[in-house]
């Protein structure tokens, strides 16, 4: 009966008529792995000197400039954040002041004679009045033509 123990399982691999084990048989070569860790090292060596070197040589050649000013040296410092101290109030605020300016009547150019009106007013307005219409004999013209495009024809038309 065939016995497995100390078997690598590579019983047809053979060298030499003896079965190749499963492990290294020779040694590591010590002179070839301390030669490349001293060159590692004369690379590195060298390296770090020669970037020692060049920031040498850096801060030494770049001066900075004489300004042109004296005041060209000097940093302005941005003042603070502007933070919101009673944010709730100044919200609630704005809202009335957004509401008030929605719902009532008051000039916004008493020298052209332009108002504000509600909002209300104004849909009631132009349900009375309707929307305005081109009319088919302007068909050349654009509708942006024939519509009214200034200020006080819109005015003139309302009254």
């Amino acid at each position: 009966m065939p016995s497995n123990v100390g078997d690598t399982g590579h019983s047809d691999a053979v060298s030499g008529g003896r079965p190749i084990p499963g492990y290294e048989t020779r040694d590591a070569n010590p002179d070839a792995v301390l030669g490349f860790l001293g060159f590692l090292f004369l690379i590195l060596a060298v390296t770090l000197l020669g970037t020692l070197q060049l920031f040498r040589h850096y801060s030494v050649t770049e001066q900075p400039a004489i300004p042109a000013s004296s005041f060209a040296g000097v940093r302005q410092i941005p003042s603070g954040p502007e933070l919101e101290v009673k944010g709730r109030e100044d919200l609630r605020r704005t809202y009335a002041k957004q509401q008030q300016e929605l719902e009532t009547y008051a000039w916004e150019d008493r020298k052209n004679g332009i108002v504000r009106i509600p909002i209300e007013r104004a849909m009631d307005l132009v349900l009375q009045k309707g929307l305005p219409v081109v009319s088919s004999a302007a068909e050349g013209e654009s509708p942006a033509d024939s519509a009214p495009n200034t200020r006080q024809e819109r005015r003139e038309g309302n009254n």
